[in-house]
């Protein structure tokens, strides 16, 4: 089977805003279950925390459900932690775009990792 070419486009505005979307999405399920993993702490027992069964925190760390920050705030009380957000440019001095720039606090920051542009191009193809 051949493999699919690369989209080489440049990204429209809607396909730039729908990977931030995705990318933050994706940093705070990955945020709270590394924390969870760092805690012993598994899904069933945050649910119980949360008063929610381990179906509804399994959908909301992989974010199939939307992340309200209310949720956020919640999903971070449960484990311990005040999350915090900061917001930065998208765009570096040298014109190239950061990284995911949101921060959850506790005691260390943590960052997302960097998304590959195979990954950016499937989300923004949907």
């Amino acid at each position: 089977m051949k493999e699919r070419e690369i989209d080489r486009r440049p990204l429209t505005a809607e396909e730039d805003i729908q990977i931030e979307e995705e990318m933050l999405i994706q940093w705070v399920g990955e945020e709270l279950s590394r924390v969870m993993h760092e805690q012993h702490l598994d899904k069933t027992q945050l649910a119980e925390r949360l008063g929610k069964k381990r179906p509804d925190v399994t959908q909301l760390l992989r974010g199939d459900r939307n992340l309200t920050l209310r949720t956020v705030a919640r999903l971070a009380y449960a484990l311990g932690l005040r999350c915090r957000l900061r917001f930065e440019p998208l765009i570096t001095g040298g014109g190239q775009r950061k990284p995911m720039g949101a921060v959850l606090e506790a005691k260390d920051e943590w960052r997302l990792p960097a998304t590959t542009l195979r990954r950016q191009r499937a989300v923004a193809n949907g």
